[in-house]
């Protein structure tokens, strides 16, 4: 869940809200008195959103994960140890 903040505040507290950000993964969303505002989130968590994008922009892709997720849930699973 994303904390919400102004621009005022975001900017008198840029250090310890990017800090917030990286050693808790807390997204925030800056607000602008007429401007859309902006999302601040760590490196890894944007990564992370854009790789689960790509993926689930395939259809195999998505059909793979429904049907993998359906066995996993009815505990068709194998473990391995790596």
């Amino acid at each position: 869940m994303a904390k919400s903040m102004s621009y005022t505040a975001f900017r008198k507290n840029l250090s310890s809200v990017m800090a917030e950000v990286e050693r808790d993964s807390i997204t925030y969303q800056i607000t602008k008195k007429g401007s859309e505002g902006v999302v601040v989130m760590s490196q890894s968590d944007f990564n992370s959103l854009n790789e689960t994008l790509y993926l689930l922009s395939s259809s195999a892709n998505r059909e793979k994960l429904r049907s993998s997720m359906k066995e996993a849930k009815a505990g068709e699973f194998v473990e391995v140890d790596l």
